[in-house]
């Protein structure tokens, strides 16, 4: 067979098919009904709609296909199982590590090794700090200079790109990437975007990708998911017009869900006090400093809005108000008027105060849970079991008012929602106990556009402190002032917000 002739032959190729999960207990097909789809070397195509990642999961072969031959990969040739030379990455979190606070720890275990570790794993090669390919692919996504930083350490933004660089490693001859843009800032995702249209045919990529969310201009084609199946595929001109409807329709149950919302009266509770105060904390990893001579004061009621790019400190800053970092006991970390001191307070009696949602809480959330359970372990610091035996009345009204007022059915398991629907529980979670500080990480990031908005019009009648975290302000609340990280040992810049 001729080179041209093979550079011809489709890398995917669904006739029929149907899909069932590899699970023997379960006996109920993915998509109730068969897909047909074909996708060509020249063609870069986007999945997106409510269903997109399972589609993706069908497109790397994670499921049996019936009849067998229905799924098919032919640029392959039959020289490599799929499995072998594909690769799929989800960021519903970045951190792969058993506990959130271990991401700081200073002791060694399987994840607390350097980036440069982490990527030669890829190449089953030595720490080599000159090995040409691992250079190479860490100066294309941008994380030069971090190659001794352990991996554990990296910022959300830095470990999405760390495992899209040993993704690359590994050589795979496809590469599907579901919601890569979600967390990064502007620039790095124009870097990224960049490096992933440069990328095929070696290896093809393919890309899941929110309706709301702004396609990269080299897609070319596009497969719109829906309950069923694929609703509509083919050239990315042929099917925008589907995608202008399905915005057209989430903007409409976005103001509709708005119309419906109950507002809550709740007066101001801005006031003079000093709720948190960081005074003059500096923190390095392996010698190279992140915070140097920071000082912050929040005063209650304030909503902040942390800015800075990947890598300058954000999650570092956050770890430090909620306990997840060893020099959290610093006597320079002033809560409600009291510096924190070891013996003075606790990992449990820090949080009792303090609401969190971000990816790393998603990431190690047994999505086993039903949603009731979820948003009742946010009454719990430190712990992911539910209270189940310890609920007071008034708590269990307040999670099922939550649960109506969000249409989430309190009974149905984590893991069964979309993931909108999985980010809002936690977020549920992260306000049922009315924390006098809540953080939100990245936490409206990967929700469908309603949802955000529902969010989003919650939180303009919340009564207690807000810092937020996110580059996207569509997906922010309505913040009054900002502190902005910069890189190196540089002051960071505050101010206030104004709205028009």
């Amino acid at each position: 067979m001729s080179a041209i002739t093979k550079a011809k032959l489709p890398v995917i190729a669904l006739e029929r098919c149907t899909v069932r999960p590899l699970s023997d207990t379960i006996k109920t097909a993915v998509f109730t009904n068969p897909l047909s789809l074909t996708i060509r070397p020249s063609e870069r195509w986007a999945i997106t709609g409510p269903r997109k990642n399972e589609l993706l999961s069908v497109l790397a072969g994670r499921n049996i296909a019936v009849p067998p031959l229905s799924r098919q990969y032919p640029f392959l040739q039959k020289t490599a199982w799929p499995s072998q030379v594909t690769q799929f990455l989800e960021f519903r979190g970045s951190v792969p590590v058993s506990h959130l606070s271990a991401r700081y720890e200073h002791f060694r275990d399987e994840f607390d090794i350097s980036l440069r570790e982490f990527l030669c794993q890829a190449l089953g090669v030595p720490n080599e700090a000159h090995n040409y390919e691992v250079s190479k692919v860490a100066h294309q996504l941008r994380l030069d200079g971090l190659g001794d930083r352990w991996v554990v350490g990296l910022s959300n933004g830095q470990m999405r790109r760390a495992r899209l660089a040993k993704a690359l490693l590994k050589h795979p001859r496809l590469l599907l990437i579901d919601d890569p843009y979600l967390g990064l800032d502007p620039s790095s995702r124009e870097t990224l975007s960049d490096v992933l249209e440069l990328l095929p045919p070696n290896p093809h990529i393919i890309l899941g990708l929110r309706v709301q969310d702004h396609f990269p201009d080299w897609i070319t084609h596009v497969a719109i998911t829906d309950a069923n199946g694929i609703a509509a595929e083919g050239p990315l001109h042929e099917v925008e017009p589907r995608l202008a409807k399905l915005r057209r329709a989430e903007r409409e149950k976005t103001a509709a869900t708005l119309r419906s919302h109950s507002l809550r009266k709740i007066a101001a509770a801005k006031s003079d006090d000093i709720i948190l105060k960081i005074d003059k904390i500096s923190i390095a990893y392996n010698g190279q400093p992140v915070l140097k001579d920071l000082s912050w004061q929040v005063r209650r009621g304030e909503k902040w809005h942390l800015r800075g790019d990947n890598g300058t400190g954000k999650s570092t800053l956050l770890s430090l108000i909620t306990a997840d970092h060893p020099q959290s006991w610093n006597s320079k970390i002033i809560i409600n008027g009291k510096p924190r001191k070891t013996g003075n307070h606790s990992y449990f009696s820090i949080n009792e105060i303090i609401g969190h949602a971000a990816p790393e809480i998603h990431t190690l959330f047994p999505l086993k849970l039903s949603v009731f359970d979820t948003v009742s372990t946010g009454y719990v610091v430190g712990s992911m079991i539910p209270p189940r035996e310890t609920l007071t009345p008034e708590q269990r009204t307040h999670i099922n008012d939550l649960l109506t007022e969000f249409n989430l059915d309190p009974n149905t398991p984590l893991g069964e929602l979309s993931i909108s629907d999985q980010k809002t529980a936690l977020f549920l979670r992260a306000i049922v106990k009315h924390p006098d500080i809540l953080i939100l990480d990245e936490a409206f990031s990967a929700m469908d556009s309603w949802r955000v908005e529902q969010c989003k019009q919650f939180m303009s009648n919340w009564q207690g402190t807000v810092i937020t975290v996110g580059h996207i302000d569509e997906e922010l609340p309505l913040c009054d002032k900002y502190i902005r990280l910069l890189p190196g040992p540089n002051t960071p810049e505050k101010g206030d917000i104004h709205h028009n």
